[in-house]
């Protein structure tokens, strides 16, 4: 739930205002990527960094990222990557951890790439959100001829 001194964002008549819970207005800007430069570039300054919030016109808010993305929370991170194993497709039959550590690897953090295999350091982090993984250390993925990521 919101905090003071989160921020918030919310659409204003085709602008983009931003506002800190109890402290006040920031600003208003014309395209949504300024108002979170503007509160990346206000965080960097204060060292300091709370959540942000965008509120609907209906007053429903929900958490974003910096880059505008919704966060989810790990309940719903979670069924998501199980909706994606139980469909055909590219994960088809795989643990629910396997897009997940994929979608890892395409956003350049695989722990190591040797051209065929990719490995992933498994965190307590991960374990937390997929059980699963008990006690392994690392996750090996690769991708068959045929598209489709598998564990090894």
């Amino acid at each position: 739930m919101m905090e003071p001194e989160d921020y918030t964002l919310t659409d204003s008549r085709g602008k983009t205002s931003v506002g800190i819970v109890d402290v006040g207005f920031v600003g208003e800007f014309v395209e949504v990527e300024d108002a979170l430069q503007a509160v990346r570039d206000r965080m960097e300054r204060d060292q300091f960094w709370p959540n942000i919030w965008w509120i609907s016109d209906h007053g429903n808010f929900w958490q974003i990222d910096l880059e505008g993305k919704e966060v989810k929370t790990v309940e719903e991170d979670q069924d998501d990557w199980e909706a994606i194993v139980s469909c055909p497709g590219k994960f088809e039959g795989e643990a629910a951890y396997v897009p997940y550590f994929w979608d890892h690897y395409l956003n350049g953090f695989a722990d190591d790439d040797d051209g065929e295999v990719l490995r992933f350091d498994v965190t307590d982090e991960d374990r937390r959100r997929f059980p699963d993984l008990g006690r392994v250390d690392f996750v090996k993925l690769r991708e068959t001829d045929s598209g489709f990521v598998i564990e090894v």
